[in-house]
């Protein structure tokens, strides 16, 4: 009896043959496919990881290069890139005269060391090569514009600052196409209002300087960011049209922070209507700021036309700062400050004269109170004079892997592009 139970025991070890290689294979495949996708999101965030890295410090390259301009000039700012030694100016605009040297477009050795050159085209492109970061090195292709600046943005004395930024300061211009644009639709208006009455319709040329504008800036809170918008509205007060439409208005965002930088600064460029003068103010500006956030507003004439001297002489404009929710607060002192160049004779500056100083006969008004009650409650005052041209122009930086830049043919392998940014 023990020994058959004995050979059964053996039976059963000798038959244990372990899996057949069907089995195998078949473990290994079921194997795969359940391991397959947990494999591919591991490569895949692995060269996530890796782009992501790779972005981060191409930014961190790209940020260095607008830090180390900002403070600067336009001329100071390029001859600054020069002076790195791994920077080379590009001739993309083939309209550009070089500036002396076959190799410089916008740079001449005057034997003390680079000098800037302007060129006509206003834009200016460079390859900035093996720009280190973190020993990671980079080709950059970065092009300075000032087209849209030069005579909007840099025209006359600016500001009270030595340098501007976008990410916290407002830069508008009241550009003289917007102006005509407005000209020309009162002119419709005004042969649609004629149009079977007796009587000639006005034209653009007879509307321009001769509608009263009024300029809204509203600054407001939007959850946690500050919001600047424009409303400009324009008046005829000749019924040259029809009274349903002798208003015209367009309203404008012209800034929302970013939740990180806070509102600093608005300016304002424009071209002075000359018939407003006193007893017939056509060019008024509110402000309102119900908020109370902290900032200045700069209003900022520009030179126009003839005989500026005399017309700049008898310009009166109006401003109205309105900060006060409540009767309460109607005499606080203001928080926003209130600056202009309305103390200066652009046409005696023009001429030369050493002293262009005029007096500032703007009528200001404060929550509704005016003359001397109005004004020592304001903070305003003449602009500083501190010259703003070529402070200002836009950045655009393509940033490449290294060895990208093919000196050749002043091209890069847009195979090795990484990212594009804008300042």
């Amino acid at each position: 009896m023990k020994k058959k139970a004995a050979l059964t025991e053996f039976n059963r070890v000798k038959d244990n043959r372990g899996f057949s290689l069907v089995e195998l294979l078949a473990a290994i495949a079921i194997l795969a496919i359940v391991v397959s996708p947990f494999l591919h999101s591991f490569i895949t965030a692995a060269n996530t990881n890796s782009r992501a890295r790779r972005v981060m410090q191409a930014t961190a390259a790209a940020e260095d290069i607008f830090e180390r301009l900002r403070p600067l000039q336009l001329g100071d700012g390029i001859v600054s890139l020069m002076e790195r030694g791994n920077c080379r100016e590009l001739l993309i605009n083939e309209n550009v005269t070089p500036a002396g040297e076959s190799d410089r477009f916008c740079t001449v050795n005057d034997g003390t060391g680079l000098r800037f050159v302007k060129n006509d085209s206003g834009v200016y492109y460079f390859a900035l090569l093996d720009e280190d970061v973190d020993s990671t090195k980079y080709d950059i292709f970065a092009t300075i514009d000032t087209r849209d600046y030069v005579d909007n943005y840099n025209s006359e004395e600016l500001t009270k600052i030595t340098d501007i930024d976008l990410k916290k300061d407002v830069l508008y211009t009241l550009t003289s196409d917007t102006e005509n644009r407005v000209y020309a639709e009162f002119a419709d208006r005004s042969s649609r209002y004629f149009a079977g009455r007796s009587g000639s319709p006005a034209t653009a040329t007879d509307f321009a300087n001769s509608l009263k504008r009024t300029m809204t800036f509203t600054i407001e809170p939007v959850g946690i960011l500050t919001r600047v918008s424009l409303k400009i509205e324009y008046t005829d007060e000749f019924s040259r049209v029809a009274p349903t439409e002798k208003t015209y208005s367009k309203t404008m965002e012209l800034y929302l922070s970013d939740g990180t930088n806070e509102l600093r600064n608005i300016y304002f460029l424009y071209t002075p209507n000359y018939d407003s003068r006193s007893g017939s103010v056509k060019d008024i500006f509110n402000v309102l700021n119900y908020s109370k956030v902290d900032c200045n507003i700069f209003f900022v004439k520009q030179v126009s036309g003839t005989d500026l001297a005399s017309r700049e002489t008898t310009y009166v404009a109006g401003v109205n700062l309105s900060e006060a929710n409540s009767t309460s607060e109607r005499y606080n002192t203001a928080v926003t400050g209130i600056y202009s160049n309305f103390g200066q004779n652009l046409g005696k500056k023009e001429a030369g004269l050493r002293d262009y100083t005029q007096t500032d006969k703007t009528v200001y008004t404060y929550n509704g109170l005016t003359g001397v009650s109005a004004t020592n409650l304001m903070r305003y005052g003449d602009i500083v004079k501190n010259e703003s041209v070529s402070r200002i122009y836009s950045i655009n930086l393509k940033v490449y892997q290294k060895d990208a830049y093919n000196d050749e043919d002043n091209t890069f392998d847009e195979d090795k592009f990484i990212i594009e940014i804008d300042n």
